[in-house]
């Protein structure tokens, strides 16, 4: 499968190398088969928020969504821990802009096809896919089709890192999330990002917690994740 090479590290060692005993030699099998069998595009920001989800929601048999997929590797982490429910990619998977920052999604047909039948494999009867812009009517349409009056344990944000879209997303999907749930955004501390969606994440006023508070750079100055509780 194609790999995509990030600027920053992910060596799985490296990259679970400040979780606590407890859970790293688990946390780290999972990460090392998502960057091995796809491409993770996140360093150990990823590793620090699956062990914040493990510690912060007990029930995780709810299920997902994600909205932004790439190659797959995100996906595959948050399925492998939240282990029952549906598993929920809104993702456009070839060719995608973003709404103000113009970055092309790196995927092509045969990756994306092969990144579905693989995460199949894996998450049989689980996996939905909704191929298509998350703000799009049609997107959100197809989720409340998938779930109906279900709601899931996490909301991972990954797609248009904008303002303008992470708030779209935010309004949209978050009802889809459980009293008790979690929602995520990334990269809130990148350079660019930080006054996109690091801002809107800033100024939520919900119960939250993020990756720099784990006293690390990497994942701090580069990329980083923030949750919001969903009470």
């Amino acid at each position: 499968m194609p790999k995509y090479e990030a600027k920053y590290p992910k060596d799985p060692e490296e990259a679970t190398s400040l979780l606590r005993p407890g859970n790293q030699e688990f946390i780290k099998g999972i990460y090392t088969k998502a960057h091995e069998t796809f491409e993770i595009c996140q360093g150990m920001e990823t590793p620090l928020a699956m062990q914040y989800i493990l510690d912060n929601i007990e029930d995780r048999s709810h299920g997902f969504i994600e909205i932004g997929s790439a190659y797959g590797g995100s996906f595959f982490c948050w399925a492998s821990i939240i282990t029952g429910g549906p598993a929920v990619s809104v993702d456009k998977a070839i060719e995608a802009k973003t709404f103000k920052h113009g970055i092309t999604t790196p995927n092509d047909a045969i990756t994306v096809q092969l990144r579905n039948e693989l995460w199949e494999e894996f998450f049989p009867n689980r996996v939905h896919v909704v191929d298509g812009y998350s703000q799009e009517n049609a997107s959100i349409e197809a989720v409340e089709k998938i779930l109906g009056s279900h709601k899931v344990d996490f909301l991972f944000i990954d797609g248009d890192h904008s303002e303008e879209i992470t708030t779209l997303d935010w309004q949209n999907y978050s009802r889809f999330v459980r009293p008790g749930g979690l929602v995520g955004f990334h990269d809130i501390f990148h350079p660019v990002h930080q006054k996109e969606c690091g801002k809107f994440f800033r100024e939520l006023p919900n119960r939250k917690w993020d990756t720099g508070r784990e006293n690390h750079c990497k994942a701090h100055t580069e990329t980083g994740i923030g949750m919001i509780h969903i009470d």
